[in-house]
């Protein structure tokens, strides 16, 4: 009996165990919040900055635009896997000589001197080599077109033509080069203007199908939004989305900046437009910080937008969930998904 009691207590205290796990990594994923940050610089190369990042860094996720190209890596318990959008050319690191503690002066410049031997010798090789392959092959070019030009002219010299009352006559030896219009002898030749319209009327007609195809996915894409539109006005759906509305915003609320901090000049290269877009941004309340300095230049001539800024935010997961949770309880919403 004691064995039997002594098994159930050690099953019960897996159990619990197990459970402790499981409810300490839900508390952890819904009520540690998911912390963002944006930051970048402009001026005349622009900097961009993303970060995403939860419970002290064990899962983050970068994304950097610097110089024209987009950079993001993956953190995971500190292992980080980067990926580059585009990457640089690729280029053959040059050869350099490696001098060990010790030698002289003198078996360096052997080294070297030996090393520029073999460049020039090698490039040395590679001009013959390439030299006598371009004249080989132009030689043959050279033989080849001739044989064949006197082979056509003889044949030319040797083939008859029929009159017009029926009797044969031999050839006058004219060539087909002597029978192509003048145009086509000219160095400086042109195609004449029917080929020219032809070309122009083919890019007109490719274009046009083009245009169609746009039209047809215009006209597609309206279709769509007509059906979409269609099914929300109904009542239920009206008060579904309506429901998605409010939740949004309570999302957004969450989702809000937290903190600002930007330091930014601008010009519009007028005074008074400058002005004005100023007193556009002092109606913004937001913008009443202490880190947040924007200030015109009323006195530039051009127009310009230079400066740094930075802002955070976090979002707990337990505000994403209670939102689903309050989605799928109405009835309106889930003949609404359905109906999408």
């Amino acid at each position: 009996m004691s064995v039997i009691l002594t098994i159930l207590k050690i099953l019960g205290i897996l159990i619990a165990v197990i459970i402790g796990i499981v409810l300490l990594a839900a508390a952890l994923i819904l009520f540690v919040p998911v912390r963002y940050r944006i930051s970048g610089t402009i001026e005349e190369e622009k900097y961009l900055k993303a970060e995403l990042h939860w419970l002290l860094h064990v899962l983050a996720f970068g994304v950097v635009y610097a110089g024209g190209e987009v950079e993001s890596s993956l953190k995971i318990f500190g292992f980080t896997k980067k990926k580059k959008d585009k990457a640089p050319d690729s280029y053959e690191a040059p050869e350099m000589a490696l001098t060990v503690p010790g030698q002289g002066e003198e078996d360096q410049a052997d080294g070297n001197t030996e090393t520029s031997e073999c460049h020039e010798a090698k490039r040395a090789d590679g001009n013959t080599e390439t030299s006598e392959c371009h004249e080989a092959k132009r030689a043959d070019g050279m033989a080849e077109a001739s044989e064949c030009h006197e082979a056509k002219r003889a044949d030319g010299m040797y083939a008859t033509e029929s009159s017009a009352d029926g009797s044969v006559q031999p050839h006058t030896g004219e060539t087909s080069d002597d029978k192509r219009p003048a145009w086509a002898n000219h160095p400086n030749r042109r195609r004449p203007r029917g080929h020219a319209i032809a070309g122009i009327i083919d890019k007109i007609k490719t274009a046009r199908q083009k245009f169609l195809q746009l039209i047809d996915r215009v006209i597609h894409a309206r279709q769509k939004g007509k059906e979409l539109w269609h099914t929300i006005v109904t009542d239920s759906n009206r008060i579904a989305v309506s429901y998605i509305g409010k939740e949004l915003v309570y999302l957004l609320r969450h989702l809000r900046f937290r903190r600002w901090k930007t330091d930014i000049v601008f010009s519009l290269g007028d005074p008074a437009l400058t002005g004005q877009v100023l007193g556009g941004l002092a109606t913004l309340p937001f913008l009443y910080q202490k880190d947040v300095q924007i200030c015109p230049d009323f006195a530039s001539d051009i127009s310009y937008l230079r400066g740094n800024f930075s802002t955070r935010g976090h979002l707990h997961l337990i505000h994403v969930l209670c939102s689903f949770l309050r989605l799928i309880c109405k009835k309106e919403c889930r003949s609404f998904i359905k109906s999408l």
